[in-house]
């Protein structure tokens, strides 16, 4: 008698079992026939480093993300747990500060707040960041704005936009919305957020926001719901 394809595959994941990698203690599944003698998972394979001793707590775990893969810092070398990562970024917010610094030695590429959402209580801290950005932004651009009334009125009118980072107008003459500042922060042309922004937009005019009277000493810490 036949066996019919779809009883054909559950009777095959039947046979297959699990075991931990010893590289990195994740879980993961033997094909059938297939014994866990001491083989690494695929990604340990691929990239051994992924677990490494904490240079903080000294801990042997599977090293957090401090950037996005899209993006090379070769000179970011640094390998942190997830906590001591979290724990660094938290002490900077806690003193007002949204323009992060790595916490790799020697590493001046700020983290980005996709990558910084990955670690214990990261939404949180992503969270915080956005706040104390947007307060600081206000402030710059409420001041820059107020000095120049026809400035303001030709950024607003699709313009311009301001950088994420050091809040300076930037104008495109031509090409794609990806932007890089001359500070070397990358955003989004339209919405003006840290590139990539994550949004497909319909328009190509940059939407500068209008500051709002918000200053960074007045931002609450987010707390969980």
């Amino acid at each position: 008698m036949r066996i019919p394809p779809a009883q054909a595959s559950t009777a095959s994941r039947l046979h297959w079992t699990r075991a931990s990698c010893p590289h990195c203690n994740e879980v993961r599944w033997l094909e059938p026939g297939a014994t866990a003698d001491g083989t690494w998972c695929r990604p340990c394979t691929k990239d051994p480093g992924r677990v490494a001793q904490c240079e903080c707590c000294y801990m042997t775990v599977k090293a957090a993300p401090l950037h996005p893969k899209h993006e090379r810092h070769d000179a970011c070398t640094g390998k942190f747990c997830g906590a001591c990562a979290a724990h660094f970024y938290r002490g900077q917010l806690e003193d007002g500060m949204w323009n992060l610094r790595c916490p790799s030695v020697g590493c001046t590429a700020a983290p980005h707040d996709g990558t910084m959402a990955l670690l214990p209580g990261g939404e949180l801290l992503a969270t915080w960041r956005a706040q104390l950005r947007s307060a600081a932004r206000n402030v710059h651009l409420q001041e820059l704005l107020a000095e120049s009334p026809e400035l303001a009125s030709w950024a607003k009118g699709g313009n311009a936009q301001a950088c994420p980072s050091c809040f300076s107008l930037v104008q495109r003459t031509e090409g794609c919305p990806h932007m890089t500042c001359k500070c070397g922060a990358q955003f989004c042309y339209t919405c003006g957020a840290p590139w990539p922004c994550g949004q497909s937009h319909a328009d190509t005019l940059p939407r500068l926001a209008e500051p709002e009277a918000v200053v960074p000493e007045a931002v609450a810490v987010p707390v969980a719901a």
